[in-house]
């Protein structure tokens, strides 16, 4: 599928899906990296692909009508990518790889007001960088050739041209930052973080479930994990990161104890992946029935090494899970669990398919694919904004706005209240124009010469709202 396709195709994601079951159907080879920005009521988000970019914004008001600019230097001479946009999305090819574009979207709303977004940096790429973390097992210990035979390098053969998937695994190594064998510390994870990693896939625990090494530094499993994750999220590439479950230990070999993978470390793992919002690979799954693929019972041999490829390419090549909003109700793809987030942060007992946001920001939402395994893939980060201005009330005659259309002043009385208290003032894209606090009387007379044509909403007492048509 080229990368045209493949664009068009997330945006049908996007705008389109109500199910996890249409949204599986699809088959899209290239995930893309997202930055999102943000400045006012107007957000910004951008994809960059192969020498493609797509451009995403939510926040203004109906009656928009949107320019899309791009430059090759920051500040610098743009030239107009579409214009007279009404929808909330634009598509950029044509662009050369490894070069930098600069990308701003301006709303202009049918009385003039304008808002323009922060400018959005994005890079195109004919590389995905795929960065495989872990122990042993990633390293592929016992395995005759590594670099034939090890998970990483199967992973390779299984991807399409575009990415290179990149063994940082070293063996003996643990999740635990104080085992005096941690994995942070190894020059294997350094290595990787500078590598300017697009995907993340780390596969610890294994080693942590030694006795003497668990029952000293268990208790800290997850909050160094949540350490760890917190600092790869970081990172300048915006990778998009997967967190293996260990698979299954067939033996006692190397002191590795099955019965704390299953009852703590990999619950744990999950817990870590609720915590922070990244994407779960249900490695122990995989590999559960098969302990031929594991020959010492710990390690996987050559069929094994395929076998953990074959389940980390499946969730890194799945369709990216995109949010649908419609009027700050945003909706994910049909599903078993879900766990929603803003700007990466839990929202506490948010686990429906459905969420209603209450401030502006980047929303995101970690779903849980089936009942079988506990495979769990985060979303799209999703811009939206919540007007400042509050839905018009029609008939409420607790307060008088006059004259209508106004040209130089208008005039707010209240029938009800002594005192009129604040009063405030939004244009149709739901930026306030004029603020006045603490109006000690039922009658105020506010000049308006400096506002355009235009329809405006005039909020009293933070609550009760009144359109107003100004015409100077």
């Amino acid at each position: 599928m080229n990368a045209k396709k493949i664009l068009t195709s997330l945006l049908l994601l996007a705008c389109f899906f109500t199910s996890y079951a249409t949204f599986a159907n699809s088959s899209p080879n290239n995930p893309f990296l997202t930055t999102c920005y943000s400045v006012e009521q107007l957000q910004l988000k951008g994809i960059a692909g192969r020498g493609e970019v797509l451009l995403q914004w939510e926040g203004a008001a109906d009656n928009v009508s949107y320019t899309v600019q791009r430059s090759i230097m920051p500040g610098g001479s743009y030239v107009v990518v579409q214009q007279s946009l009404t929808g909330n999305f634009c598509f950029d090819d044509g662009l050369i790889n490894d070069t930098l574009y600069y990308y701003t979207v301006t709303a202009r709303a049918s009385d003039g007001v304008t808002i323009s977004t922060a400018t959005v940096a994005l890079q195109p790429s004919d590389t995905i960088k795929v960065a495989c973390m872990g122990d042993s097992i990633t390293y592929g210990y016992s395995l005759s050739n590594p670099g034939v035979y090890s998970y990483p390098a199967r992973l390779q053969d299984l991807l399409p041209d575009g990415y290179t998937a990149t063994n940082y695994g070293s063996s003996g190594k643990t999740l635990l930052f104080n085992s005096g064998a941690s994995y942070i510390t190894n020059a294997n994870y350094s290595n990787a973080v500078n590598s300017e990693p697009n995907i993340i896939v780390i596969m610890l625990g294994t080693n942590d479930s030694r006795q003497i090494t668990w029952d000293a530094l268990g208790s800290n499993f997850i909050d160094n994990y949540k350490t760890m994750i917190n600092q790869l999220q970081n990172l300048p590439s915006n990778p998009r990161i997967f967190i293996a479950l260990p698979p299954k230990a067939f033996s006692s070999a190397f002191d590795i104890n099955e019965t704390r993978l299953a009852s703590d470390i990999r619950p744990d793992i999950v817990t870590v992946a609720n915590e922070t919002g990244v994407s779960v690979i249900d490695v122990f799954d995989a590999s559960k029935d098969t302990p031929s693929a594991f020959p010492d019972g710990v390690h996987p041999g050559e069929s094994g090494g395929l076998l953990i490829a074959q389940k980390v390419a499946d969730l890194i090549l799945m369709p990216q899970v995109n949010i649908t909003n419609n009027q700050n109700t945003l909706t994910a793809p049909a599903a078993i669990g879900y766990q929603w987030y803003k700007e990466g942060v839990k929202i506490e007992g948010a686990t429906g398919q459905t969420h209603e946001a209450e401030a502006s920001g980047n929303y995101s939402v970690l779903i849980k694919l089936n009942e079988d395994n506990e495979d769990r893939v985060m979303s799209n980060p999703l811009a939206v904004n919540v007007l400042s201005s509050p839905e018009f009330v029609a008939d409420t005659n607790d307060f008088l706005i006059y004259p209508s259309p106004a040209r130089s002043v208008i005039t707010v009385e209240s029938t009800w209240a002594e005192n009129l208290g604040e009063v405030q003032i939004f244009n149709t894209l739901g930026a306030m124009v004029y603020s006045e606090n603490n109006i000690n009387k039922p009658k105020a007379t506010i000049p308006v010469t400096n506002l355009a044509p235009g329809i405006y909403t005039v909020k009293v007492h933070n609550t009760v709202t009144k359109r107003v048509s100004i015409a100077n």
